[in-house]
């Protein structure tokens, strides 16, 4: 399960990694802001372990960093929230 963790397709990861930054990003701005994906953004870094991953995404005023792991850390639903 740790290799599924490390060396699998991570797409899924990173929509839902995404997501969180953007809901993040948009609770932050003024509050009749436009949504933060509709902005231009872009992961910048990834760091994969075998018991989650962080990732950042970067605006042009805001970086935000997301850490993604596993429910139980091997097993179990995947969950991502902003630091």
């Amino acid at each position: 399960m740790c290799f599924d963790n490390v060396f699998s397709d991570d797409a899924p990861i990173r929509a839902l990694a995404e997501k969180a930054a953007c809901d993040k990003k948009s609770t932050s701005e003024k509050p009749h802001a436009t949504n933060a994906c509709d902005e231009q953004h872009g992961m910048v870094r990834e760091q994969r372990m075998p018991w989650g991953q962080k990732l950042d995404y970067a605006w042009r005023d805001a970086t935000i960093q997301v850490y993604c792991h596993r429910a139980y850390y091997v097993f179990g639903e995947r969950l991502c929230a902003p630091e």
